[in-house]
């Protein structure tokens, strides 16, 4: 499915040389586990994964374990590749960044805008798509919420826009 924004404004020759001048800049969006939510210690009760960090049991989760039985359940790259364009073209704060030709809010509204396409993927199993608990792990934890148990994990989704010099 392909998105399109939409946005009608006129430029003067002053604010097409800052846009220019802006878009020059190399700028990295990153979203996932990042600075010391990842370092955190993650809280589980599962024997097999021992003492891990917050980005290690991501990267589990994100790509599976076969040593620990636990499937792939992807909540960075499935849910962005599948859901962040669209997301994107409903943000009326990124349309009004690029009206106004705000470099640093598009920044911020698009890495805003992958946390909660991110954050919706927790809240819906994944769109769907991730595999289902199995009974005995629905037992173990009180509740069906795949990849919620103390929330955690979710918690410690973030971005940050940097000036990659």
């Amino acid at each position: 499915m392909t998105s399109n924004i939409n946005v009608d404004f006129k430029l003067d020759d002053e604010e097409i040389k800052k846009a220019i001048n802006e878009l020059g800049k190399q700028i990295s969006i990153k979203v996932g586990i990042l600075g010391s939510n990842g370092s955190k210690q993650a809280k589980n009760d599962d024997n097999e994964l021992g003492k891990i960090t917050m980005a290690t049991l991501g990267a589990i989760h994100e790509f599976g374990s076969v040593k620990a039985n636990i499937p792939a359940r992807s909540f960075i790259r499935m849910p962005l590749e599948t859901k962040y364009k669209e997301e994107l073209s409903r943000n009326k704060g990124f349309k009004q960044a690029l009206k106004e030709l705000d470099i640093a809010k598009l920044n911020n509204e698009a890495g805003l805008t992958a946390t909660v396409v991110i954050n919706d993927a927790f809240a819906s199993g994944g769109f769907g798509e991730w595999t289902p608990l199995k009974p005995e792990t629905i037992r173990r934890k009180g509740s069906d919420g795949i990849l919620i148990d103390t929330g955690d994990l979710r918690r410690s989704i973030s971005y940050e826009v940097a000036n990659d010099k």
